[in-house]
């Protein structure tokens, strides 16, 4: 951690780069104060690099805090998740598995293992989808293929092991999806340009 915030000093900025190693060590280490540096940092890195990466991290996250919230809360959450996730493609094999987890988590079991099923056809070596297969089947008590997806993960190296979800600071997601809000905005909805001013004459301004 003090290498990476050194590294962010003398560069005079955050970089895509730093913040996404800084990221994973802040979420390897789970305080409260680490988790909420960690939420911070997530939505810096989306403003920085709205790549499929990134914004299925930020899915991966608003859905977490979505199986522990209110009703309401939870229901604002996934509405955040479909949302950051509508441009990446499912080519990408990490946003497909979080595509059929939120179909899961808005009651739509059959669409979530259909989804579920594609993801796993279309990304047969990732072994992230593969983790979320795993879990999902066991949550649907489909205990044979929940069972197929672990064995296919036992063969793994342990250096292969995917990452478990990012975990959340509850006392902080307001603020962190108020920045989540922000950056959306700004993404999806850039400022239109001014129209050009005529001048005198009929000629306008360039």
């Amino acid at each position: 951690m003090r290498d990476l915030d050194e590294a962010e000093r003398l560069r005079g900025a955050p970089s895509p780069e730093v913040l996404q190693r800084r990221i994973e060590a802040l979420r390897q280490q789970g305080s409260p104060a680490s988790l909420d540096r960690m939420q911070r940092d997530l939505a810096t890195l989306l403003e920085l690099d709205p790549s499929p990466l990134t914004r299925t991290l930020v899915a991966e996250l608003l859905m977490e805090f979505a199986a522990r919230a209110d009703r309401a809360e939870r229901a604002v959450a996934l509405r955040k998740a479909e949302r950051i996730l509508t441009p990446v493609r499912d080519d990408f094999g990490r946003a497909a598995a979080a595509r059929a987890r939120l179909l899961e988590m808005e009651g739509a079991t059959d669409a979530s293992l259909r989804a579920m099923r594609a993801a796993l056809a279309q990304h047969p070596g990732d072994i992230f989808v593969h983790a979320q297969a795993a879990a999902m089947f066991e949550r649907q008590s489909l205990t044979e293929e929940s069972e197929r997806q672990r064995a296919f993960l036992r063969g793994m190296t342990p250096g292969d092991a995917p990452g478990a979800p990012p975990p959340v600071n509850l006392d902080d997601l307001a603020r962190f999806m108020g920045e989540v809000d922000r950056v959306l905005q700004a993404l999806d909805d850039p400022p239109k340009r001014q129209p050009q001013q005529a001048r005198p004459g009929g000629r306008r301004e360039r």
